[in-house]
């Protein structure tokens, strides 16, 4: 009667005549179902963390259980249910459907979103308030782009102001929101828990920034802040501190170290630089370019012996040579742009899937997961696919967004190249084809990332592989739409909010314990 929506007035009069004795009260949802919706809220939420040895139990019990079952139909049109938690339910079993049946899954997204689109009436919304902005949000901001720290804080507080486990035909009996506010108290607790750690390591960070002079180069971007916020709120590591700091220290480095190959030195600084790192001595050097290599030096040093300490692995050479190889390959491009020199495409892609330097950011990092990744792979000439695959994509991210800028310094880039060598084509042309690029190695990072026994990162253990995969996630965030890392504020208040501003303090549960009363 409130949307009038003629398939639910068939759907009515089609179960009282399956009904003999009448319709019963209880809408029969199947139990599986509950189980998803109860996962999701959990980890939408932040929580997963402290039931994962449940949330694992409970999948692969319910990924045999689809196996052994066949599916002929999609009954959307017929049950209200939440929306916006069928779309979140998706990243339950994310990659046995993306990568098998990528095609199908674009065309049910496309379908669901143009159902979604005739279909979320203000008469429809009265029950789930916040069910439109959920939708948009879903439809609009790609799961990819998201940062999960934020994504939990959405989450809280949209289920402070209503019970996302409805489902429609007298399901609170089912899914009480009750128990939904004691899970909602814990998430809030958790996040808040979060944030206390996260200011303490940021400003830990900005001190060791400051001491090493890099706060005060007076050149370049000095992004901990950003370094640090990115790397906290992708992941789900509250306890891996160590983690945390050396990918935010290692970036703040790299970007103030590229910064100074891109803009600042000359050529011969460049290159009595570049020839220190490879004889590691930077005995002779002054200036901007002695800071640089002593923090290095310093970093590098400081790794390796946090990891021999902690599992009698000694790193140091291999350290040292990833970061060889990246100023290497800052050096070519310096000297390419100084000398007025045009790469290929396959040409520069192979040095600048290298330059943007996003193994020696994360992989000295990954070493102290839990199960962590290999020292001995952190030799540049010993990557797992999947590394190479992060190298190639965060590369071509970045070109997306950053050609025009780059045009207007007189550097080159991939989209900038695939002009060259197509010179009918546009630029839309251009980063369309790159776009494609960048598909098709983001389907193989999640392939690798997500199932076991893919390729070579068969050897990485699985939480290397998701760290991987949150590492993508970053980029794409940075780089969704425009070139976020670039910017001086676009970012500042999303690290207030992951960091610094609390959750609302109070829960109104009122709204809840009266449903429930009425229903019984």
């Amino acid at each position: 009667m409130a949307t009038g929506n003629h398939k639910c007035l068939k759907y009515l009069e089609f179960v009282v005549k399956e009904c003999d004795n009448g319709v019963p009260t209880m809408y029969p949802l199947d139990e599986e179902l509950i189980k998803l919706y109860i996962i999701n809220q959990i980890q939408r939420l932040g929580l997963a963390e402290h039931f994962g040895e449940e949330i694992d139990q409970t999948l692969e019990t319910i990924h045999k259980s689809y196996n052994n079952h066949e599916f002929t139909g999609d009954n959307t049109d017929f049950t209200p249910i939440n929306f916006a938690g069928l779309f979140t339910i998706k990243t339950l079993f994310p990659t046995r459907v993306s990568i098998r049946e990528s095609k199908i899954v674009h065309y049910k997204i496309a379908k669901k979103r143009r159902f979604f689109n005739k279909n979320a009436s203000e008469d429809s919304l009265v029950a789930f308030p916040n069910l439109k902005s959920l939708i948009d949000r879903d439809l609009n901001v790609p799961w990819m782009a998201r940062l999960d720290h934020l994504d939990h804080r959405f989450w809280i507080e949209v289920n402070m102001e209503a019970d996302t486990l409805w489902v429609g035909k007298a399901s609170y009996y089912r899914l009480l929101p009750l128990q939904n506010d004691k899970l909602i108290q814990l998430a809030v607790r958790n996040y808040e828990f979060r944030q206390s750690i996260y200011r303490k390591e940021l400003e830990e960070l900005k001190r060791w920034s400051k001491d090493w002079g890099i706060t005060s180069m007076g050149f370049g971007r000095e992004k901990s802040d950003y370094c640090y916020f990115s790397i906290a709120s992708a992941t789900s590591l509250p306890h891996d501190s160590i983690v945390r700091m050396i990918v935010a220290k290692s970036s703040t480095v790299v970007t103030i170290a590229d910064d100074f190959f891109d803009t600042k030195g000359s050529l011969e600084e460049l290159q009595t630089l570049t020839q220190a790192f490879q004889r590691w001595d930077g005995n002779d050097l002054t200036s901007h370019s002695k800071k640089i290599f002593d923090v290095i030096d310093h970093l590098v040093t400081d790794i390796s012996t946090k990891l021999h300490l902690r599992s009698g692995q000694n790193a140091l050479e291999n350290l040292r040579e990833m970061w060889r190889v990246t100023i290497a390959s800052w050096m070519k491009e310096a000297t390419w742009s100084k000398m007025g020199y045009v790469p290929s495409m396959d040409e520069y892609l192979e040095t600048g899937t290298i330059s943007f330097a996003m193994n020696t950011m994360i992989l000295p990092g990954a070493c102290f997961l839990t199960p962590g990744y290999p020292s001995n792979m952190l030799d540049p000439s010993n990557y797992e696919h999947i590394t190479n695959l992060l190298m190639g994509a965060t590369r071509l991210l970045n070109d997306v967004q950053g050609y025009q800028k780059e045009e207007e310094e007189g550097k080159k880039n991939f989209v900038l190249l695939y002009l060259e060598e197509n010179t009918n084509a546009s630029v839309l042309e251009s980063i369309a084809y790159v776009k494609e690029m960048i598909d098709g190695m983001k389907k193989k990072i999640l392939k690798h990332a997500l199932l076991d026994g893919v390729g070579g990162s068969r050897q990485l253990p699985k939480t290397c592989r998701i760290f991987h995969l949150s590492c993508l996630r970053i980029c794409q965030m940075f780089f969704n739409s425009r070139n976020l890392f670039e910017s001086v504020s676009d970012l500042a208040h999303d690290i207030n909010m992951a960091i610094y501003i609390p959750l609302p303090s109070k829960i109104d549960t009122s709204k809840f314990v009266m449903e429930v009363k009425r229903l019984n």
